[in-house]
């Protein structure tokens, strides 16, 4: 692309073209001036009409599932853990003492009563999605999952339990609109349960949080 002369350099080449060696201070005095005068001239600066462009910020959706307390996992990870510590500690004390068939029996035996152990406490691991149609309870075993329309609750409160030990238990307790029951663990931290119950006051008409202010409060 062609570059067009500026200003300056047009009158620098007028100049030069007035050049006379019999006058060379004369000329060196003209070329200094026209230098001295560019300088003092306000440099243009172009203001651009464009609107700016208001950056687009990232939409925060609202939390829609909610997770048992992490301390509830921890102890949960510790109690289904410890069986196979006892067995593994059996074994390397007394290892000598077993035949490898009977090793390879003893690990599967424990295998299996592990796999049914850690199933049933796993069952009362639930956390709690809010979609735009249901109440999914989604426990510990991924492929056991219950939803519930909306539309079929009728109430929704926590009910707490105390065994005969002194264990405080919760269960969150779901009605649908002909009296059916159906009962989750309910181990939420306070924060979870707060913003879960903020939620559900907008999605059913009854709900009772009971005295519940959170997992270990």
């Amino acid at each position: 692309m062609k570059k067009h002369p500026t200003t300056l350099e047009q009158e620098a080449k007028t100049l030069w073209a007035t050049f006379d060696e019999q006058n060379v201070e004369k000329f060196w005095k003209k070329y200094d001036n026209l230098l001295d005068q560019h300088k003092q001239k306000p440099q243009e600066v172009k203001i651009s009409s464009t609107t700016p462009v208001t950056p687009t910020l990232p939409q925060i959706n609202p939390k829609t599932v909610f997770h048992p307390d992490a301390l509830y996992i921890f102890g949960k990870l510790c109690v289904v853990s410890f069986p196979l510590l006892i067995v593994v500690a059996g074994l390397h004390e007394s290892i000598d003492s077993f035949s490898v068939s009977q090793i390879t029996a003893i690990l599967l035996l424990s295998a299996i009563g592990w796999v049914i152990f850690a199933f049933f406490s796993a069952a009362n691991v639930c956390s709690f999605e809010l979609t735009k149609d249901h109440l999914v309870i989604r426990n510990a075993l991924f492929f056991v999952n219950k939803k519930v329309l909306w539309r079929r609750i009728e109430s929704i409160h926590i009910q707490q339990t105390n065994d005969p030990e002194g264990k405080t238990s919760h269960e969150l307790v779901v009605t649908d609109l002909i009296g059916f029951k159906q009962r989750f663990a309910y181990t939420l931290s306070a924060k979870n349960h707060q913003q879960l119950y903020q939620v559900l006051s907008k999605k059913v008409s009854r709900i009772d949080a009971g005295n519940y202010k959170g997992y270990l409060a």
